[in-house]
């Protein structure tokens, strides 16, 4: 699928929730790779984030390739870049993202909420795979809902 043109972070996208879940679908079954950028080869969480909302138009930046591999250990780099893209949100809201804890002093992960019900998350054993969120509720520290995108049914 060709990558859209760069949105400005001010600007709207409007993306349809059945073609969101087509594009979520797709992703199924691409590999774990540390610092994956590419659904060929694999995609870390931060790299299936960014493949994830490119497909739909929002570009995100990948501040990750400005750290060091034990970054995950020292930084809450989603939360330190949430502002550029994300408002907070408590509640899980479809196609936002959800921010967690795993062995770790600070977020480390993140996953894309698909709806009330499942995530779309990549790990090392598996790959992109989707999972029910009451699996991973434990870790769930908030959600972030992309700014600029419209969900229409």
């Amino acid at each position: 699928m060709e990558k859209s043109a760069t949105i400005r972070r001010e600007q709207a996208v409007h993306i349809n929730a059945k073609n969101a879940m087509n594009v979520a679908r797709d992703l199924i079954g691409v590999p774990f790779k540390d610092y994956g950028r590419d659904s060929k080869s694999g995609l870390d969480c931060w790299g299936l984030a960014i493949e994830f909302f490119s497909r739909l138009g929002l570009q995100l930046e990948d501040p990750v390739s400005m750290y060091d591999s034990d970054w995950h250990k020292k930084f809450n780099l989603i939360g330190m870049n949430q502002h550029l893209y994300f408002d907070r949100a408590e509640v899980p809201i479809p196609f936002s993202v959800v921010a967690m804890q795993i062995q770790s002093n600070v977020v480390n992960h993140l996953a894309i909420c698909l709806d009330l019900q499942y995530v779309l998350n990549t790990d090392k054993t598996v790959g992109v795979h989707m999972i029910r969120r009451f699996a991973i509720r434990p870790f769930i520290r908030y959600y972030l809902k992309p700014r600029n995108l419209v969900v229409h049914a």
